[in-house]
């Protein structure tokens, strides 16, 4: 349900609400909890568990101003152990846990809250964000003699700036949480520790050609120990390239994305095929392909190729 007497904008329900994505990643964009379970490279949107709750806005020409209160905070969701996609440090199987248990996720008391405050100056727009949750990513505690999969509650901070002139749109995200819990395993012991993180992206996107879109995007993840800020070994560091070509002869589009993980090394390429079938129906068919050695983060989900089709119908 959505009501607007514009500058302002009320809307009630089940709902996404997006801050900030560049290419397929993603640091802003922490309303929203993600679904794991399936092809989740392809396409962010497809991967975003919607929440339901009150989004109230505020949008002039140079400011905005937006709330948010989704009442019961969900979590990311991931396949069972050995599963397609299954990754194996989110799999307390894998680490010989047996009869571990889920903590009650549905609180009250424990609502996600969000404010998002944008300025817009000539060519660029800038947004401080701050939200308030249940983490999506679970560690594992032992209480009571039970193992359980906890999600402790989280403070996230960060900014999205994008600036576009001509051509040319350069977008960036930065998001810190200054204390999170997270499991560590050394082979034989499985322990956790409270640490700080950040999560930034950079993206160059480049249109002079008439429905042609290229861009590069870098991704770069850090931990540190809140105890000592001491900094830990380099999560992630990738960087990616993207075409996208539009209004071919027959109605077709095509897209490729290209990732490099510098752990490992691991790469993933995925080219998409699109075609409008008429108004409301399309139809899209992937081939993803993964190379390089079996520890880098795309290996983890899968090290397989694949091949999707997807049929999509609006109304």
């Amino acid at each position: 349900l959505e009501w607007s007497n514009l500058p302002l904008r009320l809307r009630l329900g089940t709902q996404s609400v997006v801050w900030g994505e560049a290419l397929h990643y993603f640091s802003a964009d922490v309303l929203h909890p993600k679904d794991y379970r399936d092809g989740f490279l392809n396409q962010l949107e497809w991967a975003r568990i919607p929440q339901t709750g009150i989004h109230l806005a505020f949008d002039s020409e140079a400011v905005s101003l937006q709330f948010i209160y989704f009442p019961f905070s969900q979590v990311n969701r991931y396949p069972r152990a050995g599963a397609e996609f299954s990754v194996a440090r989110y799999s307390p199987e894998s680490l010989g846990l047996t009869d571990v248990r889920d903590e009650s996720l549905f609180k009250l008391s424990e609502p996600t809250l969000g404010m998002n405050l944008g300025v817009r100056v000539s060519d660029f727009e800038i947004h401080a964000i701050a939200a308030m949750m249940r983490d999506p990513q679970f560690f594992i505690a032992r209480e009571a003699g039970q193992v359980l999969r906890r999600h402790d509650r989280i403070v996230q901070t960060g900014l999205t700036l994008s600036w576009a002139r001509d051509v040319w749109l350069i977008r960036a995200e930065s998001l810190w949480s200054p204390r999170r819990t997270v499991n560590t395993f050394d082979g034989a012991t499985l322990s956790s520790r409270d640490v700080g993180e950040v999560n930034s992206i950079l993206s160059l996107e480049w249109s002079k050609i008439d429905n042609v879109i290229l861009a590069l995007q870098g991704y770069w993840n850090q931990r540190y120990l809140c105890s000592s800020t001491q900094i830990l070994p380099c999560r992630t560091l990738q960087e990616g390239f993207k075409a996208l070509v539009m209004n071919l002869p027959y109605e077709f589009e095509f897209e490729s994305n290209f990732w490099a993980e510098a752990k490992g090394p691991s790469f993933w390429l995925s080219n998409h095929l699109r075609k409008s079938l008429d108004e409301h129906l399309r139809i899209e068919v992937m081939v993803e392909q993964f190379f390089g050695r079996g520890n880098g983060v795309f290996a983890e989900w899968s090290n397989r190729d694949q091949v999707w089709t997807r049929l999509e119908w609006t109304f």
